[in-house]
């Protein structure tokens, strides 16, 4: 299935716009509106309706605003130096506005998917909280950006087992264009990083 076009990106300025997602859990229809309406978030998804439980959305999301946006905090290290670097490190979050990778400026760990970003993608992700939409009648929803590069993206693909997005540059830059086409384009069904990290465990310092 092909993705939807989203919003524009947004810039050092905030997250672009929340993109048009395609696929989802049963029950959860594809987006239909560009800037859907921002409800309070559940605790957890065990408590929608739905959803399948194991992702605690406060736990992904409560240390956002305090970590030391552009610094080096206990669990957010800067990796250069500081571990084994993946076979072709660079940022993984790369071909956004607010990338600004030069490729030899140290690098730090993706807070969710632990892959190498430069230090203009990780101040992104942290600039503002994850938006999450309900679905439709009572349905499992959704975050409205990528999980990645916290941008609307050109094309945002749902997993088929939380509410987790991806943009499709992401997902191409995490796992190749081959995975791209094979594993979400030529699929009903896709399961993101988040819930299977082995596409791209590779890429994660060790």
């Amino acid at each position: 299935a092909e993705g939807m076009p989203g919003g524009g990106g947004g810039g050092d300025g905030g997250k672009g716009g929340g993109g048009n997602a395609t696929r989802g859990p049963p029950g959860k229809p594809s987006k239909t509106s560009k800037t859907p309406p921002t409800p309070s978030t559940p605790s957890t998804l065990a408590s929608v309706p739905g959803c399948p439980g194991g992702h605690n959305v406060n736990a992904i999301d409560a240390g956002r605003g305090g970590g030391e946006v552009g610094g080096a905090t206990a669990s957010l290290l800067s990796i250069q130096g500081t571990g084994t670097l993946p076979m072709e490190p660079c940022c993984y979050a790369r071909g956004h506005g607010h990338c600004h990778w030069d490729g030899q400026s140290a690098l730090k760990i993706h807070p969710t998917i632990k892959v190498p970003v430069c230090p203009g993608c990780y101040k992104f992700y942290f600039m503002d909280a994850f938006t999450y939409t309900d679905g439709d009648d009572g349905g499992c929803g959704s975050y409205d950006h990528c999980r990645c590069c916290a941008d609307g993206g050109s094309e945002l693909i749902c997993c088929d087992h939380c509410p987790q997005l991806f943009c499709k540059p992401c997902i191409k830059n995490l796992a190749g264009a081959t995975y791209l086409e094979e594993e979400v384009d030529d699929k009903e069904e896709w399961t993101c990083f988040c819930c299977d990290p082995a596409p791209i465990a590779h890429l994660k310092p060790s």
